[in-house]
């Protein structure tokens, strides 16, 4: 019987990077024996990166719909290749299925011509709950509330372990710890592919670039989150997120890394998150991995002291990032330079927006108010930056005339 594993996630584990070395790596797969189905594939549309990185998307999307017609097309195709071995993959399994537990035994049928095994990668809840965050922000939601990580069944892993294993049986739940530490060589392809596929290496694949998903970080997402609270489309709300991304990018280079503490929990947060569920993981480890030890490191990295919201974003850094991507969307010879007018008129109005964002309680007069200073300060901000314009300009000016006397003695003396 043909084995058949299937990646359910977690979501914000990695889950891009591991479909996007299964798509580069096809044929790399087939000859040590591993079939990548075609069946129920799709592309990973991400507004912010085009790197192909195909998942099983549709088979769950399907199959929770009552089709299974996505199933018996996997399983004809599957039978049907060369390999020993196939692998799917979807996070959509975990973020469909909890809305409704029969979703998962409609699968079972696989269990009829297949050694099924369920891949889970976890992450620490608290450090999942930021990225989940963060990615939400991202797409133009409103984050949720803190407490609601509290009580959300999807950060209970046991649970849904148990649940998957009731559908395919004991031994056939394999959990991995998506921590830099525990995974094999630091890596989580090496991981993949050893751990789970049982290769000795993956010497001749093509492996991921860095940044498949680039998270936001700092003050660009507190403007991000602040935008997502207007009463716009979000076709709007999405349709500069790239230059926040490169401004991102450019302020933190290490917020495409794998790993990151993205500082939007205060340590009591942290802490309290962690120990509400250290128990249950610890649980895991008991009956999955048979060792009596924490399932996650439970060191908590220093940050702040209070959560990071909206409202903690200085108002001309707000205007520091809001050039930044004016700058490149309006259309100008010179893309250093932005039409003072035009900028005021743009600034005026975010005024109003960001005072009403922050805080949508504050009243109309309180909002003009901020977005009067706003401006004021704003005016400042643009006069001290032409200031510089100037100031660089006339510099650049006096090195080509130094340039030009120092040409002309030189012909001088070679004539």
């Amino acid at each position: 019987m043909k084995k058949l594993y299937i990646h359910v996630g977690l979501h914000k584990t990695g889950t891009t990077g591991i479909q996007a070395l299964l798509t580069a790596n096809t044929k790399q797969l087939a000859q040590r024996g591993v079939f990548y189905p075609d069946t129920g594939r799709i592309a990973n549309t991400l507004e912010y990166t085009a790197v192909p990185a195909y998942a099983h998307h549709n088979i769950p999307l399907v199959t929770m719909g009552g089709d299974d017609s996505l199933l018996h097309k996997l399983i004809k195709e599957i039978k049907d290749s060369d390999s020993h071995t196939a692998v799917i993959s979807s996070e959509v399994f975990m973020q469909q299925f909890k809305n409704d537990l029969s979703n998962i035994s409609r699968l079972a049928i696989l269990r009829d011509h297949f050694d099924v095994k369920i891949v889970f990668y976890l992450r620490r809840q608290d450090s999942l709950y930021e990225s989940v965050t963060n990615q939400q922000i991202k797409d133009g939601h409103v984050a949720p509330p803190l407490n609601t990580v509290k009580l959300a069944p999807y950060y209970n892993y046991l649970m849904w372990m148990n649940i998957w294993e009731k559908e395919f049986g004991e031994g056939n739940i394999i959990p991995r710890v998506y921590e830099k530490g525990r995974l094999e060589g630091g890596s989580l392809y090496a991981d993949f592919a050893g751990r789970v596929l049982g290769f000795k290496d993956i010497d001749n694949f093509t492996l991921p670039v860095a940044g498949l998903n680039p998270r936001l970080s700092g003050d660009t997402l507190k403007f991000k989150q602040a935008i997502n609270l207007l009463d716009l489309p979000r076709r709007l709300k999405q349709s500069f997120i790239g230059l926040l991304l490169q401004f991102s990018q450019h302020q933190n280079s290490t917020n495409v890394k794998a790993f990151q503490n993205h500082g939007l929990l205060n340590d009591g947060e942290r802490h309290a998150i962690v120990e509400r569920y250290r128990e249950m993981n610890r649980d895991i480890s008991r009956k999955y991995l048979k060792v009596d030890e924490d399932l996650f490191s439970c060191e908590i990295v220093s940050g702040s002291n209070d959560s990071i919201t909206a409202q903690d974003l200085e108002p001309m850094r707000a205007v520091d990032i809001a050039l930044y991507v004016l700058e490149r969307l309006l259309p100008s010879k010179d893309k250093h330079e932005i039409s003072a007018l035009l900028s005021m008129e743009i600034v005026r109005a975010s005024g109003n927006i960001l005072s009403q964002a922050f805080e949508p309680k504050r009243s109309a007069r309180q909002a003009a108010t901020e977005a009067e200073t706003l401006v004021e300060d704003l005016q400042r901000h643009i006069l001290q930056q032409q200031r510089a314009l100037d100031a660089l300009r006339l510099e650049y000016s006096s090195a080509l005339t130094e340039n030009d006397i120092l040409k002309d003695n030189m012909s001088k003396k070679t004539n």
